[in-house]
């Protein structure tokens, strides 16, 4: 998942706990998982998958979407449990 032109081995990726990339060897099930926005951006990647036998080399492109689960997270308080108060200091009425 580098610019244009570039194919980098994503089988294997792992920068924990940023990135981690790995292939079932069986089942050819492949996962990839970052938290690394700024080298793996949401977006649309092609990806491209290689087989070699003997002298043959093979391979078929295919797009990936990568999605940011959380693109409009927005932490606050539900109620405001502040309220505006006035304070004399050193008031012993006041605790």
């Amino acid at each position: 998942m580098a610019g244009p032109g570039t194919f980098p081995n994503l089988c294997s990726v792992s920068d924990l706990p940023q990135t981690q990339s790995s292939i079932e060897a069986i089942s050819g099930v492949w996962t990839f998982e970052s938290v690394d926005m700024v080298s793996y951006p949401p977006g649309t990647y092609t990806i491209r998958i290689t087989g070699t036998s003997g002298n043959e080399v093979q391979f078929f492109e295919t797009d990936v979407v990568l999605v940011d689960p959380c693109p409009t997270v927005d932490l606050g308080l539900k109620a405001n449990p502040f309220t505006d108060q006035t304070y004399n200091l050193f008031d012993p009425a006041l605790s």
